[in-house]
Order: structure tokens, then sequence, then C-alpha cells
């Protein structure tokens, strides 16, 4: 099982004084892909502005790396680029499971349920509901 870990947004980051900019990367992913790896999965990490990839590039690199998994973390201010990246994850590789976690899949899971690009939502903590999922997953392809 192939999955990839992605923290879509484009706009979180912080300028500093000298012009350079801070970016700050998801610890929830982070976490989940710690735990996942030492569960014996291959994990792949995305970070769309810390990567600084253009869109052809993250086609590219979807297509290289062919996950079945696809984990998307989702803050409020950034839903636009979650519901983009989603989108482009199912055009890539339409049978590729789309899950979301983090703040606003926990605050409000109704709005990505709406999403028909979005397969699943994994609330509050991730670890071990997510390591489920991938479990059932890998079963039966439903839960």
């Amino acid at each position: 099982m192939n999955i990839l870990l992605v923290d879509p947004a484009r706009k979180f980051s912080e300028m500093k004084t000298d012009g350079s900019i801070k970016c700050f990367p998801s610890l929830g992913l982070i976490y989940i892909g710690s735990f996942l790896k030492q569960a014996g999965y291959d994990i792949n990490y995305l970070d769309i502005q810390i990567s600084k990839l253009t869109e052809d590039e993250i086609i590219n690199y979807i297509k290289k790396i062919n996950p079945d998994v696809v984990a998307l973390t989702t803050m409020s201010f950034a839903m636009d680029d979650v519901f983009t990246f989603a989108n482009l994850i199912k055009n890539i590789k339409p049978d590729a499971f789309i899950v979301c976690g983090g703040a606003h899949a926990t605050a409000k899971p109704e709005e990505l349920l709406t999403n028909p690009n979005i397969d699943f939502i994994v609330l509050n903590e991730g670890e071990y509901t997510f390591y489920h999922l991938i479990k059932q997953i890998e079963g039966s392809n439903y839960i």
C-alpha cells in the first residue's frame, strides 16, 4: 500500500524581516507518517508550499509514486487548496482513496462530505484511526 501525505495549503507562511519566508510543516501529517512507517507502510510526504513544485511537477510526482491513498490535512483558510488538490488527484488516479483530516475536517466534516472527491474523513487525533482505515482499505477497498 502506497500512501501519500499532503499539506495542500499554499498560503500558510510568515514573512520574516529579512524577506525570507518561514514555512510550517504539518506536525499532524508527520506524526501519522511516522506511525504508519513504523507499521511497515511506504510513506511519501508532500508539502505544496515548501516544495514549491509547479502543477506539472506535482502531476508528474503523483504519477511516479502512484499512491493508493492520499491523506490531506485541512485548515479552514486553505479549503480551496484542499478541494483543488483532491480534484487533481482524482483526475490523475481516480481509484485512489482521498482521506481528509486536521482542524477543518474535525470542525466541519459535513462540508467535506459534500465534495465528491473526498472518500473518508478522520476526526480529531488521526494516528490510530487512519491506521485502522488503511487496514480496512487493504482488506476490501470499502469500509
